[in-house]
């Protein structure tokens, strides 16, 4: 009987002390608490402090820059996730969460084989940046894509671990490219 009675009591204690009291707000800031918990994040909705879990400190970093995520999946089957600026342009989260690019700055990090992202989105006059970060060389080429006048466009000659290429996508369309090195490698620029 002593153990349900104690049962009880520790029961109650649990749920009064999960019961959420509301706390006017102005911003995030007034939410925190002396002795904030770890893994929760502080927030001010409508006037009034709210928690929510922290996920992927590169999404919560884009959000809280006030710019949306959206995940893709990739030609493999594995999912990623960028960064949308009100500008058109997106960028990898975490490499936004690393300040590799950012609004007006876009960059396809070449890594493992692959083109991150693979697929990008960007307005019309945006200068896209590849970086390379292994130790293999890469040569960027555009791919022929039905309209020949987007041909032979771009060629970044052979980039080397830590170099770049850049080009300015000055006209609307679909620019698929790969890897002259490695084929299997593939991307896509929509310019719009």
């Amino acid at each position: 009987m002593k153990k349900v009675v104690l049962l009880l009591i520790v029961l109650s204690l649990l749920l009064y002390g999960c019961q959420q009291v509301e706390v006017p707000c102005d911003t995030d800031e007034e939410c925190i608490p002396e002795e904030p918990l770890v893994g929760v994040k502080y927030i001010c909705v409508k006037n009034v402090c709210m928690t929510r879990p922290l996920g992927n400190p590169a999404t919560e970093f884009c959000l809280d820059k006030g710019y949306i995520t959206e995940s893709r999946i990739q030609v493999d089957g594995g999912q990623y996730s960028l960064c949308k600026f009100p500008d058109g342009n997106e960028c990898e989260e975490w490499m936004y969460f690393r300040d590799e690019c950012s609004p007006g700055r876009v960059t396809v990090k070449i890594d493992n084989l692959r083109f991150m992202p693979e697929e990008l989105n960007v307005k019309t006059g945006t200068t896209v940046t590849w970086e390379n970060f292994e130790d293999k060389p890469h040569q960027i080429i555009n791919e022929q894509v039905g309209d020949y006048s987007k041909a032979d466009l771009f060629d970044s000659e052979r980039i080397e671990q830590g170099g770049e290429f850049s080009y300015t996508f000055d006209e609307k369309g679909e620019y698929k490219y790969s890897c002259l090195i490695h084929p299997n490698m593939k991307g896509k620029i929509i310019v719009s």
